[in-house]
């Protein structure tokens, strides 16, 4: 079930190729032009859980997008533009659905609940959420509103569960959404191509990381 299909050897023409492939498969035409005005950074569940091999949880695919993501996040902070970093944390109380499917948790107390010491979080936005969607019943709608976020660019993990159902939901509070496809993972192709299919054709934007910042560097 788990692959590799992003490498840092590979990841680039991976990605645009998964681009190119969703756009054909959704009958959507990719839009050359990118709004990048009012928009922040959502970076989903960088979590140890995650990232590290020793976990059943592991993506074998995050090694090659952390570094990217923990680059891009610096450079958005030395543009001042807003990082939001979720982090996915459960208990008994409040697990809901996702303790009755996965039958296990990520509690708080867990050394692998913790986000990658490699992002610099001190002083950024942290929320922690408890299901996939990133809204919900977190505070994240009142602080993207508070900072005047119009436009989200989300990235993280697992692409086909926290990603998809985030930007889902977000496309509900009325944000215009872009996925990073070499900046999000999941457990396999295709399941990483079957979001993006699905996000391309109803709900967001497909990019690059290197595309998005071009949008920035030519405003």
């Amino acid at each position: 079930m788990k692959e590799e299909y992003f490498t840092t050897s590979n990841i680039y023409d991976k990605a645009e190729d998964i681009i190119n492939q969703s756009y054909r498969t959704s009958g959507r035409t990719k839009s050359e032009e990118i709004n990048v005005e009012n928009s922040a950074l959502l970076v989903l569940d960088m979590q140890d859980y995650f990232l590290r091999e020793e976990s059943k949880a592991y993506i074998p695919s995050t090694t090659a997008i952390l570094p990217n993501l923990v680059t891009l996040s610096e450079t958005f902070t030395d543009m001042n533009i807003p990082v939001i970093y979720t982090r996915h944390v459960n208990d008994n109380d409040d697990a809901g659905m996702m303790g009755v499917w996965w039958q296990r948790m990520i509690e708080i107390g867990n050394p692998l609940s913790s986000l990658s010491k490699l992002f610099a979080t001190d002083g950024k936005t942290v929320i922690d959420k408890t299901r996939y969607d990133a809204f919900w019943g977190t505070e994240l709608n009142e602080i993207l509103k508070q900072m005047g976020v119009e436009r989200l660019i989300v990235t993280g993990v697992m692409t086909n569960l926290c990603v998809e159902t985030t930007i889902r939901s977000a496309f509900q509070h009325g944000y215009e959404c872009t996925l990073l496809v070499d900046g999000t993972s999941a457990y396999n192709y295709e399941m990483h191509l079957a979001s993006c299919v699905n996000l391309s054709f109803g709900f967001c934007k497909l990019n690059l990381i290197s595309e998005i910042l071009g949008a920035f560097d030519a405003r």
